[in-house]
């Protein structure tokens, strides 16, 4: 299972969940946390868009987890491009 995933388009997270789920309880994890961001109807904005530098997101992402590699602790990332 890749740890860091780029979509193109809307996420399918009930998908993406299923499968952090069954990484973890295949991983005999104690517990899964999961964050959501959500875009908000809110004074007419309906969507929003913002483009990604893939090898810097990456950076930060591997940085992360180096963290909390000693822990034990797996970082799963799902975001959309665009």
């Amino acid at each position: 299972m890749k740890h860091f995933t780029l979509y193109q388009g809307s996420l399918d997270i009930p998908k993406i969940y299923s499968q952090w789920y069954e990484f973890a309880k295949d991983k005999n994890c104690g517990a899964l946390l999961t964050f959501c961001g959500i875009v908000r109807e809110e004074g007419g904005i309906e969507a929003l868009s913002f483009d990604i530098y893939e090898p810097l997101l990456k950076k930060w992402f591997d940085e992360w987890q180096k963290r909390v590699d000693f822990d034990g602790i797996s970082l799963l990332f799902a975001h959309s491009i665009g």
